[in-house]
């Protein structure tokens, strides 16, 4: 049950995040920090920049699920 939570929840966020990046473009903004970390230093900045930060941003959401959708199951037994 986790895995295919996690992974519902995973593919939720990122179709949400697509139109949210394009209207970052649009506005110069950014929410979620879609387009780029934050220029202060922040956990964010150790994710890099370019490609590997959106590769270890999306490593750290499934991480991130998997361990609240972990939790929640074992707080429930």
């Amino acid at each position: 049950m986790p895995k295919k939570a996690v992974l519902t929840s995973f593919l939720t966020l990122n179709v949400i995040a697509v139109p949210v990046f394009f209207l970052n473009l649009l506005l110069e903004t950014t929410s979620f920090y879609l387009a780029s970390p934050t220029e202060t230093k922040t956990l964010l900045s150790f994710f890099g920049n370019g490609v590997w930060y959106y590769v270890t941003l999306e490593a750290a959401v499934i991480c991130l699920f998997y361990s609240l959708f972990t939790y929640a199951l074992s707080a429930e037994s």
